[in-house]
């Protein structure tokens, strides 16, 4: 069993197999654009292998690329914590595969004040995987000034 939690702190249960949902994964029609698979690919990122996450990123960065802001609120919001969990991830494997296509992402992503986290977030991985300390200090100082300590805390550094 694996508990996941992501951007918007809700807390996933779930059991199944890596395989069992690859093959769920590669069977859909289109899961890029189911909200169920959207959401349980977004939270089971840390079971994947990289070759196979980056994989799956391609099919999200094909869908959503320099579009992202013609969909839904709620879609953009969806695509967004997925970047960010990649991003994480790929961060921790240091794998910069899928790396500027999910910042693209993001940097299109609607700019508008909901979506504002997922932006932020983008500038400081991608400060984190140029080395541009100052940048990423100064964003965790903007994101702690804003009470976000605790979540702070929680990010790569």
């Amino acid at each position: 069993e694996w508990t996941f939690y992501f951007l918007s702190s809700v807390q996933f249960n779930f059991t199944i197999g890596v395989e069992k949902f690859s093959k769920k994964l590669d069977e859909a029609e289109d899961w890029t654009t189911d909200k169920v698979f959207l959401q349980l690919f977004g939270s089971s990122m840390m079971i994947f292998n990289m070759d196979r996450l980056n994989m799956y990123m391609k099919e999200i960065v094909k869908r959503y690329g320099d579009t992202i802001n013609q969909y839904s609120f709620e879609r953009q919001r969806r695509i967004g914590s997925i970047c960010i969990n990649y991003l994480g991830r790929s961060y921790k494997d240091n794998d910069r595969t899928q790396l500027s296509q999910v910042l693209l992402i993001l940097y299109n992503m609607s700019a508008i004040p909901d979506l504002l986290m997922y932006k932020l977030l983008g500038q400081y991985f991608e400060a984190l995987f140029t080395n541009d300390r100052e940048k990423a200090d100064e964003l965790l100082k903007v994101l702690s000034f804003s009470g976000y300590e605790i979540f702070v805390m929680n990010l790569p550094k």
